[in-house]
C-alpha cells in the first residue's frame, strides 16, 4: 500500500478487530494499535461484527508473488498470506514443503491435512490469508511456485465435492472459529450417513460422509462470548458427544474411542479411530429448527421423540387457519423429519405446531417466493 499504516487502510471502519501472528492487535474502537504498518509477508485475521459488508479501496502496487515468506515451526501460529494475483491449486502451491505441513485452514472452515489426504480448500485465492501450522521445529523459508497457474479444479467440480459433505439433517451455527476432528477406521457406514458433534445438547458440528473409505473430517465450531457477540459453540477443553446419523435406519448411534474423552480444541488437530456404539434415544420431545428458513418452496422439519406415541404436526397461517397437516400418526421413539412442499401456498410467515404426549411446541417459518 502507498500508506502501509493499518489505521490508514481501515480508516473509518469500526466494530473490527485485526490480529497478526506476532501478538499484534488493531482495535480502533478501543484505540489499540500494536500492529502499526502492515507487512506483505504477514497474514492477518479480521473479526468484523457489523451486518453490512465493507468494501475497501487501497491504493498501491501489486505484490510480487514470489516474495519469500517465513513460516515458524514448533506448531506455532502462522497466518500465511497468499500473494499471487491468480488462483492456484493448493497441492501445487505447497508441493515442495508438503511433508512439513501439519494443517492449513481457511476462514471458510476449509482444511488441508496432507498426511491424511484431507483437502476441502482445493484452491488458494488472491487476497486470502490461511492459518498454517507446520510439523517441524525449524522455520520454513518458502516461495510460491512461479509462475502461478490457474486452478486445476473447475468451479462445478469444487462445488460438488463441498456439497457432498454438507449435512442434510443438522445445521450448527458457524461462528467463524472452527476446530478439525479427523475420524479414522469407522466401519459399517455408508455414503449419506452423517457425523454430528454435540456440546451440552447443542449441535456444534456436522458433516455428511461422501466416501466411507476416507478419514472423515468433522468441523466443529467454537463459542464466541465477548462484549460484541454471544454465539453458541464449544469451549476449549470441553468433551464433545460424537454420534453417527444412520440415514437408512433414521437413528443416531453413539461413537466410542479415545477422542470421546479428549479435551477438544487444546491442540491443532484431533484425530483417532472410533467405533459404533449403541442407538441413542432422545431425552425429550423436540421440534427442531426448520431448514432452510426462509425457504422456497420446500423446507425440512426435523423432530425428536423420547418415546413411542401419537404425533401431530400442523402448519397454520398467522391468523390461526390450518394450512396443511404434515404428520398425524403413531411414531416410534427416535429422530424423524418431514418435508413441507409449499409450492401451492402464498409467500408469508407460517407457524409449525407439534403436539406429542404432553409436549406442544411451535416455531415460525417464512416462505419467500
Amino acid at each position: 500500500p502507498d500508506n502501509p499504516a493499518i489505521a490508514s487502510i481501515f480508516s473509518g471502519v469500526t466494530n473490527i478487530m485485526i490480529q497478526d501472528d506476532n501478538g499484534g492487535f488493531f482495535v480502533p474502537s478501543f484505540s489499540i494499535d500494536t500492529i502499526g504498518d502492515v507487512d506483505i509477508v504477514e497474514g492477518y485475521k479480521i473479526d468484523y461484527w457489523d451486518s453490512e459488508t465493507i468494501n475497501l479501496s487501497v491504493p498501491g502496487l501489486p505484490t510480487y508473488s514470489h516474495t519469500e515468506i517465513t513460516i515458524n515451526g514448533n506448531n506455532s501460529m502462522n497466518y500465511f498470506p497468499y500473494l499471487s494475483q491468480d488462483p492456484m491449486d493448493i497441492d501445487e502451491a505447497f508441493e515442495e514443503i508438503v511433508d512439513d505441513i501439519l494443517i492449513v485452514q481457511s476462514d471458510m472452515s476449509g482444511y488441508y491435512v496432507p498426511i491424511y489426504n484431507i483437502n476441502s480448500i482445493y484452491t488458494l485465492l488472491p487476497g486470502e490469508s490461511y492459518y498454517f501450522t507446520s510439523n517441524i521445529s525449524d522455520p520454513i523459508k518458502f516461495r510460491l511456485p512461479r509462475p502461478a497457474t490457474p486452478r486445476q479444479m473447475s468451479e462445478e467440480t469444487l462445488e460438488e465435492k463441498l456439497a457432498a459433505m454438507v449435512s442434510q439433517n443438522y445445521h450448527p451455527i458457524e461462528t467463524g472459529n472452527s476446530f478439525p476432528i479427523l475420524i479414522e477406521g469407522l466401519e459399517d457406514i455408508s455414503v449419506g450417513d452423517e457425523i454430528v458433534a454435540y456440546s451440552n445438547g447443542i449441535t456444534v458440528g456436522a458433516t455428511r460422509i461422501a466416501n466411507p473409505n476416507d478419514p472423515i473430517l468433522v468441523v466443529v465450531w467454537k463459542a464466541i462470548q465477548d462484549e460484541y457477540r454471544i454465539l453458541p459453540g464449544f469451549t476449549d477443553g470441553e468433551e464433545l458427544d460424537l454420534r453417527l446419523w444412520d440415514q437408512d435406519r433414521q437413528v443416531e448411534i453413539s461413537l466410542t474411542g479415545d477422542m470421546v474423552s479428549h479435551p477438544y480444541g487444546e491442540i491443532e488437530l484431533l484425530s483417532g479411530e472410533m467405533t459404533l456404539g449403541s442407538v441413542v434415544t432422545p431425552l425429550q420431545y423436540r421440534l427442531c429448527e426448520a431448514f432452510p428458513n426462509p425457504f422456497n418452496p420446500t423446507t425440512n422439519i426435523a423432530y425428536e421423540l423420547p418415546e413411542n406415541g401419537m404425533v401431530n404436526i400442523v402448519v397454520y397461517d398467522m391468523i390461526g387457519r390450518e394450512v396443511t397437516q404434515l404428520v398425524n400418526s403413531v411414531e416410534d421413539a427416535g429422530y424423524h423429519s418431514v418435508i413441507w412442499d409449499a409450492s401451492k401456498v402464498a409467500s408469508g410467515t407460517y407457524l409449525v405446531n407439534m403436539h406429542s404426549g404432553t409436549s406442544k411446541q411451535t416455531q415460525k417459518i417464512m416462505l419467500v417466493k
